[in-house]
């Protein structure tokens, strides 16, 4: 839930860039927006139920992965970052925290956190603020 009231012009268009990169994107990799409600004082986008938990934390709680968990984590995420990227489009915010398995046991990740995501074009240099 974002809070409207009183933020910056910057804040609303890095909303605005959120929420058309989650209605652009449809990938069984990447978490997608169930919903959004909009009210004078708030904005909430309604994100799919991913019950797993992060996979930071899986790594933590089995001290290792086997190579073959490792590696099916990694192809995962490479897909979700070449559907992205193949569209235009960068997270900048890509780290283990940031993706969620769709299941408690479940090996199914799916990237999370839109927020600092941007359509990017070869033309124009792009910049963390």
């Amino acid at each position: 839930t974002y809070r409207l009231a009183g933020i910056s012009e910057l804040k609303c268009k890095e909303i605005e860039t959120e929420v058309e990169i989650l209605l652009t994107v449809d990938h069984p990799n990447l978490a997608r927006m169930v919903d959004a409600y909009e009210t004078k004082a708030s904005l909430t986008l309604v994100m799919e139920l991913l019950e797993g938990g992060e996979l930071f934390d899986r790594i933590l709680a089995a001290g290792h992965f086997t190579e073959r968990n490792a590696a099916e984590a990694i192809w995962q995420m490479l897909l979700a970052i070449r559907y992205l990227h193949g569209l235009g489009i960068v997270h900048r915010d890509v780290k283990l925290e940031n993706w969620l398995y769709e299941k408690k046991g479940g090996q199914d990740l799916k990237l999370i956190d839109f927020g600092l995501s941007k359509f990017w074009r070869p033309d124009k240099s792009m910049e963390m603020r």
